[in-house]
């Protein structure tokens, strides 16, 4: 049975794993890991992606742009997603991204009561063993361009299983913690950036990879990972 989560991730958030089965850090270099830690449990619980194949939908009020912007996050991001596949449909979908024309969605939600009403955030609909059996995207009707864009790659990899924020400061670009850059140059461009960073694509990676399982718990993680 199906239930939705109380707490919705906003932009402003079966078998135990045995020790030998986790790979090496060589491959996933600590930043990778360290993110991952950060930004894929959820409320510092547990983890969350599909199981099922991902049917990307747009809805409301979206521009033949937007289309295409949606079109390319499937594109880029594929290759990270192990054996799910994932595609852009007309209608029926499992993961959908609503372009709104109001802020209905954005003003009349309790979670929002004591916050600023935000650029988008992302509805998970979960089954009990926490794989993702929809999720839904919402995007502010004031954003336009670049901020557009960038609030939808940011929701997209909640929409993915990367739950959380993170409050840390990494060297490398990222959408879900904080960056620090090596000059400004570094930062300009991340100003003009029209791809998902690398950081983030190797923590989906890592999470699709399927080595740990979904009622993998931080601590186990931070034992396993972080304290070596």
């Amino acid at each position: 049975m199906a239930y939705n989560l109380i707490a919705i991730l906003i932009y402003s958030f079966l078998f135990s794993t045995n020790r030998s089965e986790i790979p090496s850090n060589s491959f996933y270099d600590k930043e990778v890991v360290h993110y991952f830690g950060e930004t894929a449990f959820y409320k510092n619980a547990w983890l969350s992606r599909w199981e099922k194949p991902i049917l990307v939908e747009c809805t409301g009020k979206y521009s033949s742009v937007d289309y295409d912007k949606v079109l390319q996050l499937i594109d880029e991001i594929r290759p990270e997603l192990g054996n799910i596949p994932i595609q852009l449909v007309k209608s029926n979908g499992n993961f959908v991204v609503h372009f709104e024309d109001n802020l209905s969605n954005f003003e009349h939600n309790i979670a929002f009561k004591n916050d600023k009403v935000p650029f988008g955030f992302m509805r998970p609909t979960l089954n009990k063993r926490h794989e993702f059996l929809k999720a839904d995207l919402y995007i502010h009707p004031s954003l336009v361009n670049q901020k557009k864009y960038e609030v939808l790659r940011h929701e997209f990899c909640h929409a993915l299983g990367l739950m959380s924020h993170s409050y840390k400061v990494f060297s490398s670009e990222n959408l879900l913690g904080k960056t620090i850059f090596s000059d400004e140059k570094a930062y300009e461009k991340s100003l003009t950036a029209q791809k998902i960073p690398i950081l983030d694509k190797m923590a989906i990676q890592f999470l699709y990879n399927r080595v740990l399982s979904l009622n993998y718990s931080k601590k186990e993680f931070e034992v396993d990972y972080l304290k070596n």
